[in-house]
């Protein structure tokens, strides 16, 4: 009999009886006859045979509703067998390793991503539960609570702990639906509330044009170039391809994000729908970007077969054409921030709230300001108006002295 836990939508087809829609098809084997059955179920999308439509049906709720569909299928007609008897590290590694193939069948990188990070957070979660064991189904508060004063008093910040216990909380529902426990002890533990945003530095426009006039000629100047014109985010930088720049229409299109993790490097969507759009190209970066590319095929010639040809057209390379992480940028660009005596340490994203607060000191609206930097208004006013106090401080003031001249 196979294991409900291994169940996937194995098949997306065409289906004809009521239309031309896609169908998603579970394959399972009958615990009662021991033959291959399958559990149809036809959607509402039209069929039109294109593979970015395949993948968006089966990962879609409906394909997880039709798994679950099955589940209750088998539940009702398998025995109910009492689970081994497993320690919380166990537990953690098996939830991991089931998030593994559900992600790799369901080709989401995105989620693949997300388990590559909590690869990281089981490990270390381990290493203190390893040292004290705790079955499953013995897990109570007392044990999670203990754990998080461990990790308090080792300095951890709120937002840390908070991360672990999301973890333990995903693993713990798992296996409240694999039966190992039936309740999950997360419910009585009160985790702390994160901490609130740092106030981010960001630079005035005359220290913006002294970082440009100090990066001329250095590996870095590409990367500063694009996040100070364009105000956008350090991974949309590195996956920028020169097919993403008109110089006829004068605009930059921005729809990808580098994606950096441990053996593991592609271009995905970006962070949110407004993300994606079409950015003027002012004059300054037009100019630096035509000379860039003219370097580059220069680059390209110079070193003949030894240029690293890259798989896709990446803007920011090196002068043998390879193309480098977001990682290796984000240190070449902090080498080169603590070289500069007169300019606050900053990091890249820093750059994306200084364009902001440029935009603010014109007296540019915050909805324009937000289409700018596509990101919704009260995302613009809660994370990156850094001198709005000061516009309400200046606007009372000029209030109160229109008042006075009105009555003196």
């Amino acid at each position: 009999m196979a294991k409900i836990k291994d169940l996937h939508p194995t098949a997306v087809r065409r289906h004809r009886s009521y239309g031309d829609f896609w169908e998603i098809v579970v394959r399972y084997r009958d615990p009662d006859t021991g033959k291959s059955r399958t559990h149809p179920h036809i959607t509402d999308i039209p069929y039109d045979g294109t593979a970015a439509t395949r993948l968006a049906v089966i990962s879609s709720q409906l394909a997880l509703d039709t798994v679950q569909e099955v589940r209750d299928i088998l539940a009702k007609k398998s025995p109910a067998a009492k689970p081994e008897r497993i320690t919380l590290s166990e537990c953690l590694d098996m939830w991991l390793q089931y998030r593994d193939e559900v992600c790799c069948h369901m080709l989401n990188k995105i989620a693949l991503t997300t388990v590559r990070e909590n690869r990281t957070d089981i490990n270390l979660i381990k290493k203190y539960f390893d040292k004290n064991p705790v079955l499953i189904d013995r897990l109570n508060d007392r044990h999670l609570l203990q754990y998080m004063h461990y990790l308090k008093d080792k300095g951890k910040t709120n937002k840390y702990i908070i991360k672990k216990f999301g973890v333990i909380s995903q693993c713990l529902k798992y296996a409240i639906r694999e039966q190992y426990i039936t309740i999950n002890p997360m419910i009585n533990v009160d985790l702390p509330r994160a901490e609130r945003h740092k106030e981010r530095t960001f630079l005035t426009i005359e220290q913006l044009g002294l970082l440009l006039e100090r990066a001329k000629g250095e590996e870095i100047e590409t990367l500063i170039n694009i996040l100070i014109y364009l105000g956008v985010r350090m991974g949309e930088a590195c996956a920028l391809t020169w097919d993403c720049v008109d110089f006829e229409r004068k605009t930059v299109k921005i729809e990808k994000q580098d994606i950096s993790l441990p053996g593991l490097r592609y271009s995905d969507r970006l962070k949110t729908e407004n993300s994606y759009c079409m950015l003027h190209m002012p004059a300054g970066l037009e100019e630096y970007l035509k000379e860039l590319k003219a370097q580059q095929e220069h680059d390209k010639i110079y070193c003949g077969n030894a240029y690293k040809e890259p798989k896709c057209d990446v803007i920011m390379r090196k002068w043998n054409g390879s193309a480098l992480s977001k990682g290796h940028w984000r240190t070449k660009f902090r080498e080169f921030i603590e070289k500069q005596n007169d300019i606050p340490y900053i990091t890249p994203h820093c750059l994306r709230h200084s364009f902001n607060v440029a935009q603010q000191e014109m007296d540019i609206s915050a909805l324009i300001r937000a289409r700018t930097m596509r990101d919704t208004v009260k995302t613009v006013e809660k994370h990156y108006d850094h001198v709005r106090d000061k516009k309400i401080n200046e606007a009372m003031d000029k209030y109160a002295t229109m008042l006075t001249a009105s009555y003196s």
